[in-house]
């Protein structure tokens, strides 16, 4: 019920923009911004070459490796954030979601149970405590995806539970908010689907999050697959004017642009 790729681009969202100089990771976010993105992984570059361990630095480049569409690329950096810091909540959160977009649901799911179970108790950081839930409700849904509309309606309740206690956690998050709404977009009624509440949290995520190429392209995904055609190439026009530089986005839309000319 939840694609992997709902985390393609809500790693890097909704960063103010602020002066860096001397500060590589606010100048590498700035050149992001401006969509000049070999620039800013030559600003991350230049840490890790001096600290291969720095988390900060590794946790940038996994973000921006995976903003511009390539998980596979990501995944390493994550795996050194979480492995040099075996405690720190954000890298385990980021690490169960770079599996999970690299299709390791076994691994991204033990990852997230032992997180869970970790910091649970210990008045964790809110948003990555909802990253962690969001990451096991996906993986979880991608396998009732897989097995069909019985274990749809045998398993549905249980995942929309573990994502509305992801959306407890952080309530003005992106990420909870974005997976509800797929959750609700495409699960049946019987399990608590439903379309108009779907639609309108997608939208609302947008609104937070304009840079999120993810939730807009799967807002044009969903009006094309509802026919709604004119409504989607007003869309897509849209999109293409704001990601027409971001090589991830226009692939992950590419069919649909065909469909929609």
């Amino acid at each position: 019920m939840i694609h992997r790729c709902l985390i393609a681009a809500v790693l890097l969202l909704s960063t103010p923009s602020y002066a860096w100089a001397g500060d590589p990771f606010a100048q590498a976010e700035a050149l992001r911004r401006e969509h000049r993105y070999e620039a800013a992984e030559q600003a991350l570059g230049a840490v890790l070459r001096r600290s291969p361990d720095h988390r900060e630095a590794n946790l940038q480049m996994g973000a921006l490796k995976q903003y511009l569409g390539d998980s596979k690329a990501a995944l390493p950096y994550y795996q050194r954030a979480a492995s040099t810091r075996p405690t720190d909540l954000e890298a385990q959160a980021s690490l169960v979601h770079a599996f999970l977009a690299a299709g390791r649901l076994d691994e991204a799911e033990r990852l997230a149970e032992k997180t869970i179970a970790d910091w649970e108790d210990r008045n964790p950081d809110k948003a990555q405590m909802a990253k962690v839930l969001v990451g096991i409700a996906a993986v979880k849904g991608l396998r009732i995806k897989r097995e069909g509309i019985w274990a749809a309606l045998k398993h549905g309740l249980a995942v929309r539970s573990i994502l509305e206690k992801a959306y407890a956690y952080d309530p003005e998050g992106v990420m909870p908010l974005y997976a509800l709404a797929r959750y609700h977009l495409e699960a049946p009624a019987v399990v608590g689907g439903d379309a108009k509440r779907g639609l309108e949290m997608l939208r609302r995520v947008i609104r937070r999050a304009p840079e999120d190429h993810a939730a807009r392209a799967y807002l044009l995904q969903y009006l094309t697959d509802q026919g709604a055609i004119s409504e989607a190439r007003t869309e897509l026009a849209a999109y293409r004017k704001a990601f027409e530089a971001v090589p991830g986005a226009m692939e992950a839309v590419r069919t649909l642009m065909a469909k929609l000319q």
